[in-house]
């Protein structure tokens, strides 16, 4: 019996451990990612005259966002952009709170143009962006949450990349964490956001990326597709409709943006497996269209490494995991609870304490079982959902 929890924790993890070796080797260690950074960078050194400049409708859904919505339109108010050149639009969800009557008043104070548009019946943010898309005829759209902050250069530094290549249909940019408080959930985040980011650029820099952060996402409109408005994320949708069509979806660093995060584990497990299970939909909602007519490589190479990703390596590791600790109790039981013991302290370490090593190994665990339970929600349709928690120390009023 043990020869048997022995080769099956050798062969489980001999799986995970492929996948991720080619990912490091083809897409992690290329060697195009300092031509992309020299692309963005000459890029951003150009400076565009104001008729180079496109229209910009701003879209941000919004369900009871009282909280929020007042700093949201002051951090758009402080974008380094044309304001005659942008339209702003709050795509109310039916919000039973004051969202509407605050978001009306700061639109007249802020000398903002836009409207507050409100959905007949609530349907989800899907809904909410096919609804408005409709009669949108503006060059481009920025997609962003009513709870996100922007940092003030960061439209003017898409629409610069953007108008340097038709081949690209959209960007997103780079999340940073913004929180005073210190608990293991927001370490978690902090370790998983700087990995997470360096994967969407390593994979920009190969060819593309998903899903976008829909956070922050600048799409040409000629381009947008109808989101599926029960399965898949608006982000996955979004950028995997763009790239289906034969365009590049990039991530870019310089365009910064600050989200709050969940500051408890509850708080995150539901977020991230809400996410995970939308963002899941969206890859085989999509699948069949990117092999048809998506960009080769991205087709080829990063799509099928991050569906296995997403779902063979979550399994292999616990299936892997567990088969080795059952192996070392059934050749010792001390040598079991000494196996145990180790990988919950690690765990517990990185939870607890600032060390990037075990941060990210802490982080990579959590995420493998937010991984799974997103794989056991995937067949359920969902349109709406609760927002986490606000915290008003997470969230700054204003970019800097």
């Amino acid at each position: 019996m043990i020869q048997v929890f022995a080769y099956v924790a050798l062969f489980t993890f001999s799986l995970f451990t492929v996948v991720y070796g080619i990912y490091f080797l083809l897409i992690t260690r290329s060697s195009k990612k300092e031509e992309y950074l020299s692309f963005l960078k000459s890029c951003l050194s150009k400076k565009l005259n104001d008729d180079e400049l496109p229209t910009i409708t701003i879209l941000v859904p919004a369900y009871n966002e009282e909280k929020v919505i007042s700093s949201k339109l002051q951090n758009i108010a402080s974008f380094a952009y044309p304001h005659d050149k942008v339209v702003v639009i709050i795509l109310d969800d039916r919000s039973t709170d004051k969202t509407v009557e605050i978001a009306e008043r700061m639109l007249k104070e802020l000398n903002i143009t836009g409207q507050v548009s409100i959905s007949q019946k609530r349907g989800g943010v899907n809904a909410s962006y096919n609804r408005i898309m409709k009669d949108t005829t503006s060059d481009l759209i920025l997609m962003t949450d009513a709870d996100v902050m922007i940092e003030p250069d960061a439209l003017m530094n898409g629409v610069k990349i953007l108008n340097s290549s038709q081949d690209i249909g959209g960007l997103s940019g780079a999340m940073s964490v913004k929180s005073s408080a210190h608990t293991s959930a927001v370490k978690i985040e902090n370790s998983y956001r700087q990995f997470y980011d360096q994967t969407l650029l390593d994979e920009s820099a190969v060819d593309s990326t998903y899903p976008a952060y829909t956070c922050l996402a600048l799409v040409r409109t000629s381009i947008w597709k109808p989101l599926n408005e029960s399965y898949g994320s608006s982000d996955g949708n979004l950028s995997l409709s763009i790239i289906a069509q034969g365009f590049k979806f990039l991530f870019v660093p310089q365009m910064v943006f600050h989200e709050k995060v969940a500051t408890a584990f509850k708080e995150q497990r539901r977020q991230k497996v809400r996410r995970g299970t939308r963002l899941l939909q969206s890859t085989i909602l999509y699948s069949k269209k990117l092999f048809q007519n998506g960009r080769r490589k991205f087709t080829t190479l990063i799509f099928p490494l991050r569906f296995l990703m997403m779902t063979l390596c979550p399994i292999a590791f616990w299936v892997g995991v567990i088969s080795l600790i059952s192996a070392a109790f059934l050749l010792s039981p001390i040598s079991g609870i000494i196996l145990l013991g180790i990988f919950i302290f690690s765990i517990l370490l990185g939870t607890r304490r600032s060390s990037k090593i075990f941060n990210l190994f802490a982080s990579f665990v959590f995420h493998q079982v937010y991984l799974l339970l997103a794989m056991i929600l995937a067949p359920r349709k969902a349109k709406t959902w609760k927002a986490i928690e606000r915290n008003a120390e997470v969230l700054p009023k204003q970019a800097p």
